[in-house]
């Protein structure tokens, strides 16, 4: 990734990290949007073995760990989702729907970060 963000304010796309630019502050910028893509991944990793493992107690913390991260990318299409993924008390079908819905949006929206950043 470089520092090439001068059309960030024109992306209007499943994320926004507009809240995070800061004209003087590119490098943080950069920063977040690294960070997001690793906690993401690390997200995708942890609950797909979690679901192998039928672990709800990792399933949980996990969602909880990435909750701030898409709030403060503004994935908004995420927000209530992962708090229903944190909250949830059973490991069945309507959830492995949710992981499903969740894993597959930050995969998408990584790739976009990685094109848009690089």
């Amino acid at each position: 990734m470089n520092n090439n963000i001068s059309n960030i304010k024109l992306i209007q796309k499943e994320y926004s990290v507009i809240n995070l630019v800061d004209s003087n502050n590119k490098d943080f910028v950069i920063a977040m949007v690294k960070l997001f893509i690793d906690i993401s991944r690390e997200f995708i990793n942890e609950v797909n073995i979690a679901i192998i493992d039928n672990n709800l107690s990792q399933i949980n913390q996990s969602a909880h760990r990435i909750k701030a991260s898409i709030d403060v990318m503004v994935i908004s299409s995420l927000s209530k989702v992962v708090r229903e993924i944190e909250n949830s008390n059973v490991i069945n079908d309507e959830l492995k729907d949710k992981i499903n819905f969740i894993t597959e949006k930050l995969e998408f929206v990584t790739k976009q970060m990685e094109n848009d950043f690089a």
